[in-house]
């Protein structure tokens, strides 16, 4: 069960825009992960390359410099994964621990195969038996008073002890785009 907390949602220009801020973009948040402002015989325009924060998919989009962009704030958290739940269709349930209230969950789950493959990796590793791993979260809390069409209601992964999450990126590009790098 999600808790209630509240995200604020705002319009920005595009050239306000920064790295590392997330925007709400066709009833999807997105993480900008660049950004560049280019000049061409047809005005100014800002380039932006942009993931999906629940799949991890990457897109370019370029907006002018004056187009109203809507920015989506995030709350962080982290839990202690303490073991993994059986996978039920590509998916494993993660048994989470939240250290700062001592209470456990089990309802959030990860689908992404790269991740999957890494922590049942490590919780088979003998030498990590008894260990657990830093798992961090984002939460987004979308409802329909910020003029959407669906109340939107997300926690997704951000961040697993050891693993470089750029690896999801890499995977995704390489499956979809051959192994051609660009």
């Amino acid at each position: 069960m999600i808790e209630y907390y509240y995200i604020l949602i705002m319009s920005q220009t595009a050239h306000h825009l920064k790295n590392g801020e997330f925007i709400f973009l066709d009833g999807q948040i997105y993480k900008i992960i660049s950004k560049k402002e280019v000049t061409a015989t047809g005005g100014h325009s800002v380039h932006f390359a942009i993931e999906n924060v629940a799949t991890f998919h990457r897109n370019d989009i370029h907006f002018a410099l004056n187009h109203h962009v809507r920015t989506v704030d995030a709350e962080h958290v982290s839990y202690t994964l303490t073991h993994l739940i059986e996978p039920e269709h590509d998916r494993v349930f993660l048994g989470l621990l939240d250290t700062k209230t001592g209470k456990t969950r089990e309802d959030l789950s990860i689908t992404h195969p790269v991740i999957i493959d890494y922590l049942i990796k490590f919780f088979d590793a003998e030498e990590n038996e008894n260990n657990s791993l830093t798992t961090h979260f984002l939460k987004f809390h979308i409802d329909k008073l910020h003029r959407v069409d669906e109340e939107i209601d997300l926690e997704c992964v951000s961040g697993v002890q050891g693993f470089d999450m750029t690896q999801l990126h890499d995977a995704h590009h390489g499956k979809h785009h051959g192994n051609k790098h660009h």
